[in-house]
C-alpha cells in the first residue's frame, strides 16, 4: 500500500528513522504498523532498496526478511567494504 498523502510520494520503501527498520509498501504486513510509523512522523521515504541499505536501514523482518537478488548482495556488500 504505497502512500500519496505524506512526503512519501509513492515510493516503495519506508524508513522509519527511529529504529532504522525499512519496509516494502508493496508487501506491507499489520505487524509493520506502518500507521504508527507515519502518524508519528518517523517515515522516510526511499525509491530503492540500495538506497536505504546505504543509509543504514535495516530490513523488518515481516516484509523485508531477505535480500533475495545476489547482485544486490554483492553490491552492497562491496560498497560497504564487508
Amino acid at each position: 500500500m504505497r502512500l500519496y498523502t505524506t512526503h512519501m510520494r509513492g515510493e516503495k520503501y519506508l524508513g522509519n528513522s527511529e529504529s532504522k527498520e525499512l519496509h516494502d509498501l508493496d508487501k506491507v504486513k499489520q505487524q509493520c504498523n506502518i500507521d504508527n510509523i507515519v502518524n508519528s512522523g518517523n517515515e522516510i521515504p526511499f525509491s530503492t532498496l540500495k538506497e536505504a541499505l546505504s543509509e543504514g536501514f535495516i530490513q523488518c523482518s515481516h516484509c523485508l526478511n531477505q535480500i533475495n537478488d545476489q547482485s544486490l548482495k554483492t553490491d552492497y556488500l562491496l560498497n560497504n567494504n564487508l
